[in-house]
């Protein structure tokens, strides 16, 4: 096997087709082979070859896998099937679960994600071609069982491929082998063109190809640079060879580069994308150029964007999740949905499961999962009748694991490849992104199940070219080399600044070497230091793509012309120019930036009145508190959200209905038993403290109880912390009744009615938690978990609006009013806030007044925003614009509302309107 090296893939790709170009010269009809890593790559090269040559016959190109499959067709072995990603996973299973008992079986079989990661380790031993044998005698201690499971899992292997049924991508190429020779002495040049490395049994293919016909093997590494020491020390491994390669004497040029840095990934990838369809627009063939990352996991969100928006087709490497396409999600709902019909074998349970997908338009999306089912029975032998519980188990677990091409991804267009999938590829142009710490060069980790040293060792004892964790700063530092290599034209590096957080990331050392690569003895520091940065700023990024590369996608180009509103230009107007169907959101956005009085459509007038004849108290003191907030709550239907901010947390109003409903269990069953007409209020307490115990449990509802399985040691803390409060409120509580002689008479008691002197006609509903009946007269009490009760009961908060549920209950009963201090924020015996009537016949007309004035604010459909401290802890404040200074603006001059802001300003001194204009006109 011949070594030809050079580091520049460019320069290669050339040599290849030069030679491919003096055989046929020689002989026209001379038989060519030329072997390639992928699928991508042998794509890639017969197009240079027509690009080159026009027509050309008798050129094969073929990838590993298409080599072997194309031996053992000569040899008449007949087809193949090849294991895939879910048969692989599925008979490894098995071979766990049969598998002698130990530590290893045990951890993999409790943590189902551990199952992949010793698969590729045992993977990587295959396919380096290493006998069980070899493995059993290296290692030792806790990696013996590793042996083991590896010998096991060589053996289910075998003995299916000996079946005749199917074989591994390692098992193909072992059985081409043989052939192989024969095979290469039909042809009359072998060329193995676009790897650096390969592994095991891919080594023995090409050997045996060798001896057919000699081979010669493009490598693209450097022999007297650092950069290319890994792939020569490779090479001359799997080559069996002490000789140096022959190092090509062509001269390659290095295309200029131009460095740039930007801030989040997604303007990293939009900047390369605008730059490629600019090289596109300028004549560039799409497949002449790239975008090509180390990994696609740090943009896997903009990719999404990216190829979402459809504005023109990518080619490309990248997967996503199977259960992001709505198609195959909405198909596996379906699935997990379906009848139970019984036991079956799998293949029965995925053609009941193929129904069901194809009735909800997902069965094509489905087709290669609900194949693989089927093989498990056909292929694999597993002819058990299973429950449709463990086929959907299946389902769902490769459902989980399966990842899917965008669709028309494999098409033309430019291509955004990741790095290992661009070896081997040349392009006019490319854009290689993300060049950050950590990212590239990628980090080389030792695998879990097994050690450096023993694969050392192993590698050492076969031979074999098993893959070393330490040496991938090598591999990483060829690879970089080769994609520099890839460009002709022009190359494009960019890094990320700072993620979208505006959190500084670092730029990767790699750097450097890029910088040596482009500019021989330049200041390294003083390039990069150079480079384009592109604006964080939304316009002045848009501005900035708009100059260079001079091209905007129809969404980026009508946003920069909104933006344009903050240097002055009529934004509106350009806007809908381009998207007409947008004139009435740049309508809305023009009268929300106006300072000018307009007439309010945007600013909460429904000119709808929103009553109806009725109102509940609580539904009115939200509108006294802020009209606004009650339009989007009781108008809109808004609800509130009820999720926490963290698991931990437990949702305010979830635990102030669970008290509710505690205390008036508690409450009915003492009244109930007569407890309330006896003189021992010890006995009352401890018989209170009784039925809370079983009253606090029953009033969880879903949310708690979820909860409580979740977290169960933190739910019993909270639960004994509530025991404990409600102990002592209802200890207060009950003493504090016995002393005032008063006796609870209903409990969560309705009351509906219209306040005399109040809003006429309107009838105003509320419920009492609790009604006790003194000697002389009745007392409404109600519970408050939390908040401040003293000021909801000062004459100001009802006088202006901020605090109406009091005063509303007092006017509506007729009787004192007392709010409860319930909860760890408040001190049980003497957190309670009484109303016992207005301090003057000013008070009741002034609050009488505010009612008035907010009852025809709903009725006009009129909802100003009354900015305050509830603002902080308002459901709707993102929703709101209180911080807006325009809207807050005009609500402070909107004529229509001038009565409510006036209310708004009202004091126990200043108890009506009249007062407060006649002050401020004083």
């Amino acid at each position: 096997m011949k070594l030809v090296a050079h580091g520049s893939p460019s320069v290669l790709e050339a040599e290849l087709l030069d030679r491919v170009a003096t055989v046929k010269s020689g002989d026209p009809l001379s038989s060519i082979l030329i072997v390639v890593p992928t699928r991508r790559l042998a794509e890639h090269v017969m197009r240079r070859l027509v690009e080159r040559f026009g027509s050309i016959l008798g050129v094969e190109v073929l990838h590993h896998r298409a080599l072997a499959e194309r031996v053992l067709e000569t040899t008449g072995a007949g087809d193949r099937r090849v294991l895939d990603d879910d048969l692989l996973v599925t008979l490894f299973a098995s071979v766990v679960d049969r598998a002698a008992p130990g530590p290893l079986r045990e951890f993999v079989r409790e943590l189902p994600g551990a199952s992949s990661a010793l698969l590729a380790t045992l993977t990587d031993l295959r396919e380096a071609g290493i006998e069980p044998d070899a493995v059993t005698a290296t290692l030792t201690g806790l990696e013996a069982e590793t042996a083991s499971l590896y010998a096991r899992w060589s053996r289910a292997l075998n003995e299916l491929a000996e079946s005749g049924r199917a074989v591994d991508d390692a098992g193909l190429a072992a059985a081409a082998t043989a052939g192989a020779p024969a095979f290469a002495s039909r042809f009359s040049a072998i060329w193995h063109h676009g790897a650096y490395d390969l592994i095991g049994v891919h080594v023995e293919l090409l050997r045996a190809l060798d001896r057919g016909r000699e081979l010669s093997f493009f490598l693209p590494a450097d022999p007297v640079d650092a950069s290319g020491a890994f792939g020569i020390d490779r090479a001359l491994t799997f080559a069996g060879s002490h000789d140096p390669p022959v190092r090509l004497d062509r001269e390659a040029t290095p295309a200029p580069v131009v460095f740039s840095h930007a801030q989040g990934a997604s303007v990293e990838l939009t900047t390369a994308a605008y730059e490629a369809l600019a090289a596109v627009a300028a004549g560039t063939p799409p497949h002449e150029v790239a975008i090509v990352v180390r990994s696609f996991g740090p943009f896997a969100a903009a990719l999404d964007a990216l190829l979402d928006a459809g504005w023109t087709r990518w080619h490309t490497s990248y997967k996503r999740p199977m259960r992001r396409d709505p198609a195959a999600a909405k198909a596996l709902r379906a699935i997990a949905s379906g009848p139970d019909r019984g036991v079956r074998r799998f293949g029965g349970h995925a053609e009941a499961f193929e129904e069901i997908a194809r009735a909800a338009g997902g069965a094509g999306k489905l087709e290669p999962l609900l194949g693989a089912m089927k093989d498990v029975e056909s292929v694999l032998g597993d002819d058990r009748a299973v429950s449709r519980s463990e086929a959907l188990a299946w389902l769902q677990a490769r459902a989980d694991a399966a990842t899917v091409l965008p669709d028309g991804a494999e098409g033309a267009g430019v291509r955004i490849l990741d790095a290992m999938q661009a070896r081997g590829l040349t392009f006019a142009e490319l854009n290689l992104l993300g060049m950050n710490a950590g990212i590239f060069p990628r980090v080389g980790r030792e695998t879990a199940f097994l050690g450096e040293g023993s694969r050392l060792r192993l590698r050492e004892a076969t031979g074999r070219p098993l893959p070393i964790a330490s040496e991938a700063g090598g591999e990483e530092h060829l690879l970089l080399a080769t994609i520099l290599g890839a460009a002709r034209d022009r190359l494009r590096v960019s890094w990320r600044r700072a993620d979208e957080s505006a959190r500084p990331l670092v730029p990767s050392l790699a750097l450097r070497e890029i910088v040596r690569f482009a500019k021989p003895g330049a200041d390294a520091d003083a390039v990069l230091h150079e480079a384009r940065p592109l604006p964080a700023h939304p316009r002045l990024r848009l501005a900035a793509w708009a100059q260079r590369p001079g091209l905007l996608d129809p969404r980026d180009e009508t946003l920069l012309a909104a933006l344009a509103s903050e240097i002055g230009a009529d934004a509106g107007r350009s806007v809908v120019a381009r998207r007409p169907e947008l004139a009435s959101g740049a309508a809305l956005v023009a009268e929300t930036e106006t300072f000018m009085p307009v007439n309010g459509r945007f600013d909460g007038r429904t000119g709808a009145s929103a009553l109806g004849g009725k109102i509940a108290a609580t539904a009115f003191e939200r509108l006294g508190r802020c009209p606004l907030q009650f339009f989007f709550r009781d108008v809109l239907r808004v609800p509130a959200p009820r999720t926490p901010d963290t698991p931990f947390e437990v949702d305010n109003a979830t635990t102030g209905s669970r008290v509710h409903e505690a205390l008036h269990t508690v409450y009915a069953r003492l009244r109930r038993e007569g407890l309330f007409a006896t003189e021992d209020v010890g006995a009352r307490v401890a018989r209170a403290r009784a039925i809370l115990r079983e009253a606090w449990p029953a009033a969880a509802r879903g949310d708690d109880t979820a909860r409580a399985e979740r977290l169960p040691v933190l739910s019993r803390i909270e639960a004994a912390r509530w025991i404990t409060t409600l102990d002592a409120f209802l200890d207060a509580d009950l003493r504090r009744l016995e002393d005032e002689g008063l006796v609870p008479e209903t409990l969560e008691h309705d009351d509906t009615g219209t306040i005399p002197g109040g809003p006429p006609g309107l009838s105003i509903r509320a419920r009492f938690d609790r009604v006790s009946r003194g000697a002389s007269s009745a007392v409404v009490a109600d519970y408050k978990t939390g908040g401040d009760l003293a000021a909801r009961v000062k004459p100001a908060a009802m006088l202006s609006g901020a605090a109406l549920q009091v005063p509303i209950y007092a006017l509506l009963s007729g009787s004192p009013v007392e709010l409860l201090g319930v909860g760890p924020g408040h001190d049980p015996g003497s957190d309670v806030a009484r109303f016992d009537g207005f301090k003057s016949d000013d008070q009741r007309l002034g609050v009488l007044e505010t009612l008035r004035v907010l009852t025809g604010l709903a009725e006009a459909g009129r909802f100003p925003i009354r900015p305050g401290d509830h603002c902080a802890w308002c459901d709707y404040r993102s929703a709101c614009r209180h911080g807006h200074p325009p809207t807050v603006f005009r609500e402070s001059h909107a004529r229509d509302v001038a009565d409510a802001r006036d209310c708004w300003s009202k004091t126990a001194k200043a108890p009506s309107l009249a007062a407060v204009r006649q002050g401020r006109r004083s």
